[in-house]
């Protein structure tokens, strides 16, 4: 029993430790963010940043930020830098790949979009999602309205936007 209070007490030390430093783990901003930028005609709502702070340091963001286009098509934007994706990678499928016989209906493939690899899924009920591997994060996009089309051509419009070319 003596053990397991020296266990629990030195927990207890060691996590009130880790929230006592200056930064808190996680930071929640809105407002203005040049990580997921304004596009002009279209509806750009609030930009969300997470600031991911841990006990070994700064980790990067996650900033996210709803859009509709000027067609009214709309799209969540999910942008993460620092070292959360630093291992990600777009699959390389060639053709279009399923789920399987036990999936859902899911379909999967490649693609480069704006010279950036790129993953492109789409759900019968869930919609599209794509996932850009930019130099310094990842973007993603998802959307339960937009065609295929329709996505790419939002994540072409964020990309050079984002990297000015």
């Amino acid at each position: 029993m003596k053990k397991i209070f020296v266990i629990l007490s030195a927990l207890a030390l060691f996590t009130a430790q880790a929230y006592a430093a200056d930064a808190p783990l996680v930071e929640v901003l809105t407002g203005p963010n040049s990580g997921l930028p304004d596009i002009e005609g279209w509806f750009n709502y609030d930009v969300r940043t997470t600031k991911l702070n841990t006990v070994s340091g700064y980790q990067g963001e996650w900033i996210e930020r709803g859009y509709r286009t000027a067609q009214g098509v709309p799209c969540h934007a999910v942008r993460i830098n620092g070292a959360g994706p630093k291992g990600w990678k777009a699959k390389q499928i060639s053709g279009t790949a399923d789920d399987g016989l036990l999936g859902e209906g899911a379909t999967f493939k490649s693609l480069t979009i704006c010279g950036f690899a790129a993953e492109f899924d789409r759900h019968p009920a869930h919609g599209c999602s794509l996932a850009v591997r930019l130099p310094d994060s990842v973007l993603t996009l998802e959307s339960k309205y937009a065609s295929e089309a329709e996505i790419i051509q939002i994540a072409e419009t964020l990309i050079k936007k984002i990297t000015g070319k």
